[in-house]
């Protein structure tokens, strides 16, 4: 399980058409199903209110699901808590939103 926060969350979200979750704070409950725009506006106060959990549920290549290549790990696509796009062979993680 992946769990990506503040302005990476947000961009990954973006880019990937999710939604996010917001952490409780001492104003407000905890909120999931965010917009990018909505926890953008929360995380200029604190962005790490803002918080998306994936779970590994697939691997594509280029539009097409495919079955895991074998010694494939999706900590691969990850460097710095950033997402690195598809290898050289155009191959990448496939994820759902937890919670």
């Amino acid at each position: 399980m992946k769990k990506l926060t503040g302005t990476e969350a947000i961009k990954y979200a973006e880019v990937n058409g999710l939604t996010l979750s917001k952490h409780t704070d001492p104003t407000e409950e905890a909120r999931t199903g965010l917009t990018a725009e909505e926890a953008r506006e929360i995380a200029k106060e604190d962005p790490s209110l803002i918080h998306l959990e994936l779970r590994l549920i697939g691997w594509k290549k280029g539009n097409d699901q495919i079955d895991a290549p074998a010694g494939y790990q999706d900590e691969y696509y990850w460097q710095g808590g950033k997402y690195q796009g598809p290898d050289e062979d155009g191959i990448e993680p496939v994820y759902e939103v937890v919670g």
